[in-house]
């Protein structure tokens, strides 16, 4: 089901500044045992990133309301939370009457093979760049051409995903997945004041961190920390935390930390506020 605005549509407006500009931001919700884990951050990220482009958040329970009715009759699939500046005149100005649009909508079956995935993944070096600007870093936009281009760059079904870089060759995350690497003792966070995507997958894992008492570095990670980590690891919502075995030919292990990491991560999102029907 697809609500726009509240109605059953698949349509929007052709003026619509998501549309025309990318104005706006998302959130990718897993369905699971018919609910939805981690709701509560899920809307608290939203809240973020909508304050970041100066949009008016839906209300909490407008929001809960329609994706009950999205969600509905779907034990296992995948859920969206879209909301746009909404329609108006041509031109990047803001225009105040802009009343924002907002797009739910949930699809069943699941796009993973979840045993596969825990068994690890292999990634390639992207050429493509993530984009630096400072006023957007860690916000979900709808402007995601950095990862499109991106995902061009392979065809190999055996290659899951692609590690993204800045400018200076700092790495910072991969084309949907947020990026961990276990180095030297501690749990490594690429930094994202400057650029890149900061989502449900970090704050679950610097929870998990906190309760297992991880020593935790937001710093840059480049090709040495890379060559010499002792694992790798990638997460975004749907697949939650994965080990990376292979990035271009180095391997990687599973390692224990990931294994503690995996089932604190398990718990945090059980313990978390649900959206049951």
């Amino acid at each position: 089901m697809i609500l726009v605005n509240g109605r059953p549509l698949e349509t929007v407006a052709a003026n619509d500044r998501g549309l025309a500009y990318g104005d706006g931001v998302f959130r990718t919700l897993p369905i699971r045992d018919g609910m939805i884990a981690g709701w509560a951050w899920h809307l608290a990220l939203l809240a973020r990133d909508c304050q970041t482009l100066h949009l008016p958040m839906p209300t909490l329970d407008l929001l809960a309301d329609e994706m009950r009715q999205c969600i509905a009759g779907i034990e296992t699939g995948v859920a969206k939370i879209t909301v746009t500046r909404g329609e108006g005149p041509r031109g990047y100005r803001i225009d105040p009457a802009c009343a924002p649009t907002r797009i739910l909508q949930a699809t069943a079956g699941w796009p993973y093979q979840d045993a596969q995935l825990q068994q690890g993944i292999r990634l390639i070096r992207c050429r493509t760049q993530v984009t630096v600007q400072p006023a957007l870093a860690g916000a979900k936009t709808l402007n995601r051409l950095d990862s499109v281009l991106a995902r061009r760059e392979w065809q190999d079904s055996q290659v899951f995903d692609g590690l993204m870089a800045d400018q200076t060759g700092a790495w910072l995350e991969t084309t949907m997945c947020s990026l961990f690497v276990e180095y030297q003792g501690a749990l490594w966070l690429p930094d994202l004041a400057h650029a890149g995507v900061s989502g449900l997958s970090r704050e679950v894992c610097l929870t998990c961190c906190r309760q297992l008492s991880i020593p935790v570095i937001m710093g840059r990670i480049d090709d040495n920390i890379l060559a010499n980590a002792d694992a790798v690891m990638v997460a975004n919502s749907l697949i939650g935390l994965v080990p990376v075995i292979d990035v271009e030919g180095q391997p990687y292990g599973l390692s224990a930390r990931f294994q503690q990491l995996r089932a604190a991560w398990d718990r945090a999102l059980a313990e978390s506020t649900a959206l049951r029907i």
